[in-house]
């Protein structure tokens, strides 16, 4: 995706996305260290991660979870974390600034 695309796509997604999505999407983006500085690096997304991953693994999954439909946890390797940033950095900076962050994680299929 070139820079273009991923203007139009994160325009798209701040329209189109709930208050409330934004909202919880913003205190995310926040919490992983996004605040402080405006974007996320590579080690705030992969910190977070494992955060996330060491909470819900301590948590258990409770009698819902469907790990065909839910998350689930794994240590991911320095590759993935690589390819994540890849998917996410649209401008290729190393750095996930809020729009590359909701662009990447708003569900796009009400958008089509």
């Amino acid at each position: 995706m070139n820079r273009f695309q991923a203007g139009i796509a994160g325009i798209w997604a701040n329209l189109f996305a709930s208050k409330d999505e934004l909202d919880r999407l913003k205190q995310l983006f926040n919490q992983l260290g996004g605040e402080s500085k405006g974007y996320l690096s590579r080690e705030d997304i992969e910190n977070g991660l494992e955060k996330l991953e060491k909470v819900l693994g301590n948590r258990g999954h409770g009698e819902d979870f469907d790990p065909a439909k839910g998350l689930v946890c794994n240590q991911h390797s320095p590759q993935e974390y690589q390819e994540m940033m890849r998917a996410i950095d649209a401008d290729n900076c190393g750095q996930v600034t809020w729009d590359e962050f909701v662009t990447a994680a708003i569900d796009k299929a009400p958008l089509l």
